[in-house]
Order: C-alpha cells, then sequence, then structure tokens
C-alpha cells in the first residue's frame, strides 16, 4: 500500500497545490508536447522544478515529492540529460535534496 494512502490529506492540502499545479504541468504542458513543441515543453517541466523544491523545502517530511519522484524519475533523467551541462547543473542540486534515493543518476549529469 502506497504511504500516501495512510495521509490522503497531502494530495487535498493547500499547501501542496503547486505540487498538484507541477503533476500537471509536468504531463500535458510538457510530456504531451514534447514531440510538436519540445523546447517549450521542456521548458516547463524545468521551470517547475524551483517550485517542487519550495515545497519539499517547507514539507520535509512529506510523502508526497517522494511519491512523484517514484513515478517519474525516469522522464525526468531523460528530460535533464537533453539539456547541456551548464544548464543542467542548475536543477542537479535541488533534485538530489527532493529525490534522495536517486543521488547517484543525477550525480551522473553533473
Amino acid at each position: 500500500m502506497s504511504p500516501l494512502a495512510n495521509d490522503p490529506q497531502q494530495f487535498l492540502s493547500p499547501r501542496f497545490q503547486d505540487v498538484r499545479a507541477y503533476w500537471y504541468t509536468f504531463h500535458r504542458e510538457g510530456l504531451d508536447n514534447m514531440y510538436s513543441k519540445t523546447d517549450s515543453a521542456r521548458q516547463k517541466i524545468l521551470v517547475g522544478i524551483n517550485k517542487l523544491n519550495q515545497v519539499n523545502k517547507e514539507n520535509p517530511s512529506s510523502m508526497l515529492i517522494p511519491f512523484f519522484f517514484t513515478a517519474k524519475g525516469d522522464e525526468m533523467m531523460k528530460i535533464l540529460s537533453s539539456i547541456p551541462k551548464a544548464e543542467r547543473a542548475v536543477y542537479v542540486p535541488m533534485l538530489i535534496q527532493m529525490d534522495v534515493t536517486n543521488v547517484t543518476r543525477y550525480n551522473s549529469l553533473k
């Protein structure tokens, strides 16, 4: 059973509005447009990482952020690997803080 099943309030709480909005943006404005509008879709995904990181800092014990990266970690890696290393350097530290289970993978992007 998912840890979130024990605390469904995280899905509904106003504190996590930015996570819900990012989840939508990640899929609808990001992945769904990756073929036809690659650059703008990638930018939509990358811009939201800052907000996700802020929510993580404000709610360090939340299970919602790790849940997101369990589901979307592979896609995030592919997106980051498609941008120049200098640009990646901005996002890798934030992702390492939020997704500690994939630190090795993120470090390989440096």
